[in-house]
């Protein structure tokens, strides 16, 4: 099974604008060495923080690996 280039990865699912962005994102989240799953899972997360608050991307990079969860409330108000 082949592993997913996660910077190839972001920008497909449209994760990232472009490579570089993406590249700015896995270091931010620090997904080297990490197995793939976790990786995407990170990624994620970080998007829904970056949707969830207007804090700057190093402080959503840091929710993420302090295991924070986004606030669901912030999603919710769509449904409204």
């Amino acid at each position: 099974m082949a592993r997913v280039n996660i910077i190839e990865w972001m920008v497909a699912n449209k994760l990232a604008a472009n490579s570089f962005a993406a590249a700015h994102i896995a270091n931010g989240l620090k997904l080297a060495g990490l197995p793939e799953d976790e990786q995407k899972r990170r990624v994620e997360q970080y998007r829904l923080w970056r949707r969830a608050t207007k804090d700057p991307p190093a402080r959503c990079y840091q929710y993420v690996l302090e295991g924070k969860e986004p606030p669901v409330e912030m999603f919710e108000s769509d449904t409204e």
